[in-house]
């Protein structure tokens, strides 16, 4: 998993990496995940996200009205599957974030929608802190010859 200073910076480095941005991938912050996307996730694959976000005291209330907000708005996109904020019951200021996705694409463009960009604002804003995964489905492993 990688860890950065905010889900609003991971968020921001993959937006500017798929939509193409003018700088290079390595002088991109957080270019080693894209690296991540592309050894993991093809193109039209179904994909999760797994944030465990670390908010700041005295956060929280704010946090959680925002996350909410987003939350219904995210999940009437298409492409969206899953898009749910969950509070970490053994560790207090700890939210985890699922995310579920139909393929990069559907992820690209939640980047893009209206209310992603006050959201990712928002996050930075606050200071919390993620660690990311990429999840997908369990592989069976290959019977012994």
């Amino acid at each position: 998993m990688l860890t950065l200073r905010s889900c609003a910076l991971w968020l921001i480095v993959i937006f500017s990496i798929l939509r193409g941005p003018a700088l290079a991938a390595d002088d991109l912050p957080g270019s080693d995940l894209l690296d991540r996307l592309k050894a993991n996730v093809k193109e039209d694959q179904p994909f999760e996200l797994l944030v465990r976000i670390k908010l700041k005291p005295g956060t929280e209330a704010r946090f959680a009205a925002e996350a909410a907000k987003v939350a219904k708005a995210t999940a009437t996109e298409p492409g969206n599957e899953m898009f749910v904020f969950f509070d970490h019951l053994e560790q207090p200021g700890t939210v985890i974030l699922f995310e579920k996705w139909k393929n990069i694409a559907a992820l690209k463009s939640h980047l893009e929608q209206p209310h992603t960009i006050p959201w990712l604002k928002f996050t930075g804003d606050i200071g919390v802190e993620a660690t990311i995964g990429i999840l997908g489905p369990l592989k069976a492993p290959k019977p012994a010859p």
